[in-house]
């Protein structure tokens, strides 16, 4: 994560040469993927990356905060030039301040594992391997009509950098598949049930089939299920006292 660190500390530098007394970085990057499969094939399939900035910044007694997506060097800079413009017309905020470096000096540095690094290593055949799986177990009753599976994931990096001495790091992932059944009851009626089950951990979730099962299972439950009687409503009064 080098490569973000980097880029918050080019932030600030940029913000300083701008007139900011102060500013606060942070660097995100994020990457997503999500299969989704339905009755026997692959349906769909998304993966998309995105990288983001927000800076805040202290100018004169003033405070603002701006996010950007477009990190490209010369971009940037005029970003940054302008929010630091647009920052000293704004009303003077004295008691918003940054961060007295004392806060985060000497701060713990344990591993808060928030990252699963077989998440990143799934593969489109396992993924599609688990949502067949899925799939195969939701049309194991004749009565389903139609199903779908899903195997979504996602992880993320971080660096903040601040014009006062702070840098840091911090990264997360998450992992997780779903799973949809119908059936059809009678002419007219779809009865349809869901399950899903996600995690930081991979090896914290259960079986896809057993996310499926519990599906299939809430979707037989509906049928014959038939929508609540309604009451009539009764309004009631009070008179109110007179009052002079």
């Amino acid at each position: 994560m080098s490569d973000l660190i980097q880029s918050a500390r080019t932030a600030i530098d940029l913000a300083k040469k701008a007139g900011a007394q102060d500013a606060w970085a942070a660097v995100s990057r994020d990457r997503s993927v999500s299969l989704v499969y339905r009755d026997g094939k692959v349906e769909k399939v998304e993966e998309s990356t995105s990288r983001g900035l927000g800076i805040s910044l202290y100018v004169d007694g003033r405070y603002s905060s701006h996010s950007t997506t477009d990190l490209r060097p010369d971009r940037l800079a005029g970003f940054i030039k302008e929010a630091v413009a647009l920052t000293r017309v704004l009303q003077p905020d004295p008691f918003r301040v940054i961060p007295d470096p004392a806060l985060f000096k000497a701060r713990p540095t344990v591993d808060l594992e928030r990252v699963d690094p077989s998440v990143a290593k799934l593969t489109r055949e396992q993924r599609e391997a688990w949502c067949a799986e899925m799939d195969a177990k939701a049309h194991s009753d004749s009565r389903v009509i139609s199903a779908e599976s899903n195997l979504f994931s996602g992880e993320s990096q971080g660096a903040a950098a601040s014009s006062n001495g702070f840098d840091g790091t911090w990264d997360g992932s998450y992992v997780g598949y779903s799973c949809t059944a119908t059936v059809r009851e009678g002419e007219d009626k779809r009865p349809e049930g869901s399950a899903h089950a996600v995690g930081r951990f991979l090896a914290g979730l259960p079986e896809p089939a057993a996310v499926a099962a519990l599906a299939l299972k809430r979707t037989i439950d509906r049928l014959g299920s038939t929508k609540a009687r309604r009451c009539a409503r009764r309004w009631w009064s009070t008179p109110r006292p007179r009052c002079r």
